[in-house]
């Protein structure tokens, strides 16, 4: 007895051939084909959905699933303004979910590429609702985005001698642990960066063997140092991956391309963050990044939404399943788009998509999108299309917020800003100016912050200039900030 499901074959990435269920009673002549069309699982109207997806395609076995339970909701089609909206879409349902059920763990969020997750974690830490990368890591845990995010740290603090240490040989430059460790007891004594002792190696006679690679490796930050002082957050980013070499490491390892978006998404939350902070910084980007990196992670606790790839959930089920990004594009991939082979692979993780749910399907869609750092304008899915009318109830939050969409455009394209050493310098003279940061705030003192809201302080660590403030938010729980960066205001 063999068992399987043509329209579920999803791997074909991998080496996996449909033709081995197509081809199968031919191989075997006179094999009895029993076809398993009823679901246990899902809707009438979830099946139907699937079943009018599926049906496009050329290579499969002809069936039509149903259930003997009921029919069940339209899906339920958001087409948003961009992914922002998209995002605080997604999460007020999941909120009302909650509202209803007391679960998180009913709802699950399905996109066809690991760099779509950057926006719904964003929204998610922004209104406390636990969540669990299934099948991979949240967005800022991954290598490429962490080692990203280690480069700018390390530039904006020639000191931090952990993120030095993370990436002086990413890629490689031929310098070893023992080399790091002189470098590390010469700061040390010395009280200096590692960055003077790179450029300055030949003074220093036990790195004489180390010498050109420290002396290039010093070279490299100086002149990316020297950017900072005439280029923008967003461009002073694309020079980085460009010039460390980085972007072209990537592409040397395995799963290239999942890597190389997630650093290009990287660049999205940038461009986000140049948009709405009044005086962009690299501090304050940094500072807000940590603020996400830092989110609560109760592993203990199971009740949680489940973030995942269409690949992940394969074999899945969840009472509430959205599905984000249905545009061309991007579900269908871009790379489909020119293949008729790919393209039914794509179908067929449409229809896995659609079955994954058991009581209510979401799907999005965007007018515009910032995706790898850049607004893209794509055409709505096919398999949207495909779907039909019947069984679709949509709501068009785009068309309404026409005037809005304009702005946004001319937001994305027309950010403006000092070069950041200025704006470092500019923030420097500010705290030196002023009163301690750590002499404004006080234990007990309540305060509210643009992102995670209002808040208690619990303590106030002086740090310089700067204080270190540990706030105990109401929603998304306690969180350390640095208090000249962060957006506080007290209440």
């Amino acid at each position: 007895c063999v068992v399987g499901d043509d329209d579920q074959s999803i791997y074909r990435f991998r080496g996996a051939d449909i033709e081995n269920i197509l081809g199968f009673e031919k191989q075997f002549a006179g094999a009895k084909v029993i076809r398993l069309e009823q679901n246990y699982r899902s809707t009438q109207t979830i099946l139907d959905a699937a079943n009018s997806i599926i049906c496009n395609n050329n290579g499969r076995k002809e069936k039509t699933l149903w259930t003997a339970g009921e029919k069940g909701n339209k899906i339920y089609w958001y087409k948003s303004v961009d992914e922002n909206d998209e995002s605080k879409f997604v999460v007020s349902k999941i909120k009302e979910n909650y509202t209803k059920t007391g679960r998180y763990s009913d709802c699950a969020v399905l996109y066809r590429m690991n760099a779509q997750s950057n926006s719904i974690e964003r929204e998610l830490v922004k209104a406390g609702i636990p969540y669990r990368i299934y099948g991979g890591m949240r967005f800022y845990d991954r290598k490429e985005v962490k080692d990203v995010i280690a480069y700018l740290s390390f530039l904006n603090n020639n000191n931090d001698m952990l993120r030095f240490r993370r990436i002086i040989n990413e890629p490689k430059r031929g310098i070893g642990d023992s080399t790091l460790v002189l470098i590390e007891e010469i700061c040390r004594d010395l009280k200096i960066s590692p960055l003077e002792v790179m450029k300055n190696s030949e003074e220093y006679p036990p790195l004489a063997k180390k010498t050109t690679a420290l002396k290039n490796a010093g070279a490299l930050f100086d002149d990316l140092m020297e950017k900072l002082d005439s280029m923008t957050l967003d461009k002073f980013f694309d020079y980085l991956i460009e010039k460390t070499g980085y972007l072209d490491s990537l592409r040397l390892l395995e799963n290239a391309d999942s890597r190389i978006e997630n650093v290009e998404e990287l660049r999205s939350s940038i461009v986000l963050y140049m948009n709405s902070a009044d005086q962009p910084t690299l501090s304050g980007f940094l500072e807000e990044t940590a603020l996400y990196t830092e989110a609560d992670r109760d592993d203990s606790q199971e009740d949680k939404v489940s973030l995942m790839t269409i690949h992940s959930a394969k074999g899945l089920e969840y009472n509430n399943v959205f599905i984000i990004g249905l545009e061309e594009g991007i579900f269908p991939s871009s790379r489909s788009l020119d293949n008729d082979d790919d393209m039914e692979e794509e179908r067929r993780l449409a229809y896995v998509a659609v079955t994954r749910a058991k009581q209510q399907v979401y799907i999005t869609s965007a007018s515009h999108r910032m995706l790898f750092g850049q607004t893209q304008r794509n055409v709505t899915s096919r398999f949207i299309r495909e779907i039909g009318n019947e069984y679709i109830e949509k709501k068009d939050n785009a068309a309404a917020m026409k005037n809005r969409i304009a702005g946004a455009d001319n937001a994305v394209t027309e950010v403006q800003s000092m070069s950041l050493q200025q704006q470092l310098a500019r923030n420097k003279m500010h705290a030196s100016s002023s009163n301690s940061a750590n002499a404004s705030y006080h234990e007990g003192e309540r305060v509210s912050h643009s992102i995670f809201g209002a808040g208690t302080v619990i303590s106030v660590t002086a740090a310089g200039n700067d204080a270190m403030l540990e706030i105990a938010f109401d929603k998304v729980g306690t969180k350390k900030i640095m208090a000249n960066y962060a957006k506080i205001k007290k209440i």
